[in-house]
């Protein structure tokens, strides 16, 4: 580790997804029930407080609509004017030379420029954490230096997940790379929360949250958070930003068929999806964006399909990605990749393989320079097409930064296959050292790493 690198007080983050860290299925249709000792929720010499908290890659900036009108950039409450006559196309987000912390990124450069090509790679992966197999995943972390992990299948008891967590944190310890993990949890509400049981309240689902006063839905994703950070959880994956083609409803199955949207028009999407960002902020919790570009068109659930989960209608100037671009606004610290294909905008390619839907259009059109991380690519049938180490390397070459696996011994597999490329191509490898960067960047703000 560099000598300007000290390890920062961690938020232990605990990843609680079932099949998928997005398009997950209810809990109640994943596997047994584990059991596990109590723990607090900061293992020993953590401390539960980060050193920074809040994403920076928000603002207001000009910005213009595919006919080229001028536009009013989102403004603080997550939602943007389109001058008169213009259609309803997303504000692209500040670009990352007016929203990133100079600070932060050069400190995240210079621990980055400090790991081996090992430690570099693990970075770019999060693992899955099933009950009853957790030493699956304690060992690739130990092993191969896997940055980020999540629980998997439904955990219950804020002890019991804080214990795994401490567990999870002391094997990236003996990984060397003196990086915390990120670990995140599924906390979305209604058939998609993960972490239930003492300590945890029920969470209405979006559709019901969507109903609450702002003020009232920020507090409730605040209170939420708190409960996160108590069981050593810092990062939530949510809130979905995904609007649900009224045409379709509870046809589209990701979706509308488990109530996980929170409206069927882009504009009545974005205020709660700002509301929860700034909820989990306030909890000292950061925010995933999903399904980037959008399942609310899809009929099909990528985790369970490979058919009908082709979107012929979204393109790269679509209404439907105002909410994205809106809580890259409000804040959003990642946004997730959807597995579907998006025909009018790579007709060939699943959108987190596809260099025109992630670099093209989220990171160049609508300006985000965070990190990027995939839907499920272990078990989700989707992609099962796809050789598990070649999954994280299409991804990375299209532009992303974290590749997640419910499958915590394919972390091994894909961390190595990001090495051998890098070795082969140093194209490559410079795409993994910036998208290291990202992550890194991330943690430094969420106070798990730090300067000095």
């Amino acid at each position: 580790m560099p000598p300007h690198v000290t390890r920062a007080p961690a938020l232990l983050l605990a990843a609680a997804l079932t099949v998928t860290a997005g398009c997950a299925t209810p809990p109640t249709a994943q596997g047994p029930t584990g059991a596990s000792t109590d723990g607090a929720g900061a293992g020993p010499g953590r401390s539960s407080t980060p050193t920074a908290t809040g994403s920076t890659r928000g603002g207001d900036v000009p910005s213009f609509d595919v006919t080229g009108l001028p536009r009013r950039a989102a403004s603080s409450s997550g939602s943007a004017t389109t001058a008169p006559g213009a259609p309803a196309a997303p504000a692209p987000a500040p670009t990352a030379g007016g929203s990133r912390h100079t600070a932060q990124a050069s400190c995240a450069a210079g621990i980055v420029d400090g790991l081996t090509p090992e430690q570099r790679v693990g970075q770019l992966v999060m693992v899955g954490v099933t009950r009853g197999r957790e030493d699956d995943a304690r060992r690739v972390i130990a092993g191969q230096a896997i940055g980020n992990a999540f629980f998997i299948g439904g955990w219950r008891d804020r002890g019991q997940v804080a214990e795994v967590s401490r567990r999870l944190q002391a094997a990236a310890d003996r990984a060397g790379h003196e990086l915390d993990l990120l670990v995140a949890a599924d906390q979305e509400g209604g058939q998609i929360q993960q972490l239930k049981g003492s300590g945890f309240r029920r969470l209405p689902s979006a559709v019901e949250q969507a109903a609450l006063p702002p003020d009232d839905l920020r507090a409730l994703a605040t209170d939420a958070g708190r409960e996160l950070r108590a069981a050593g959880v810092n990062l939530n994956l949510a809130p979905v930003a995904d609007t649900v083609s009224p045409e379709l409803g509870r046809a589209n199955a990701p979706i509308g068929g488990l109530s996980r949207q929170y409206a069927t028009e882009p504009g009545a999407v974005s205020p709660p999806v700002a509301a929860v960002i700034a909820g989990l902020h306030a909890a000292g919790v950061g925010a995933t964006l999903k399904h980037f570009p959008g399942l609310g068109r899809v009929r099909a659930n990528t985790d369970h399909s490979a058919t009908g989960i082709d979107d012929t209608q979204t393109t790269a100037d679509d209404g439907y990605l105002q909410p994205f671009a809106d809580g890259i606004a409000a804040g959003a610290d990642v946004v997730m990749m959807s597995t579907a294909r998006y025909r009018r905008i790579d007709p060939t390619t699943q959108a987190a393989f596809s260099r025109p839907v992630v670099t093209g259009v989220l990171r160049e059109r609508l300006g985000y320079d965070g990190v990027v991380a995939t839907d499920d690519l272990g078990g989700a049938e989707a992609i099962q097409h796809i050789p598990t180490g070649e999954r994280a390397v299409r991804f990375v070459r299209a532009g992303g930064d974290v590749a997640v696996t419910g499958i915590a011994l394919d972390g091994r597999v894909m961390s190595r296959a990001l090495l051998a490329e890098s070795r082969r191509d140093p194209a490559f490898a410079a795409l993994v050292h910036r998208a290291a960067e990202r992550v890194v960047e991330l943690k430094v703000q969420r106070g798990l790493a730090r300067c000095e």
